[in-house]
């Protein structure tokens, strides 16, 4: 379920875009403290929060940037995702919205 309360922080789910364009399901959780990335049961990392911030590229896709590495998120309800992460999470800024 996109934009559950998880613990002390709001998880996302969607799709992460890779290189050369290939998508695979992903969960994001965001904390007040760092931002943490699923595949499945697989955590793919973990980042201060403070290193992160984040942009919309269109209507439903995001890049994060995650201390430098760049991804692709295609959240299950972009709407929330902009709204939640925009107003709960100061460090991460949405461009565009």
């Amino acid at each position: 379920m996109p934009g559950r309360g998880y613990r002390s922080g709001m998880e996302f789910e969607g799709l992460l875009r890779l290189a050369g364009g290939a998508s695979t399901p992903a969960r994001i959780l965001f904390t007040k403290t760092q931002v943490r990335m699923h595949a499945g049961p697989s955590i793919l990392g973990e980042w201060p929060l403070e290193s992160c911030s984040c942009r919309r590229r269109s209507l439903s896709e995001f890049e994060l940037d995650l201390d430098g590495e760049l991804a692709g998120f295609l959240p299950d309800d972009p709407e929330a995702f902009g709204a939640s992460v925009a107003g709960q999470f100061r460090h991460i800024r949405l461009a565009d919205r």
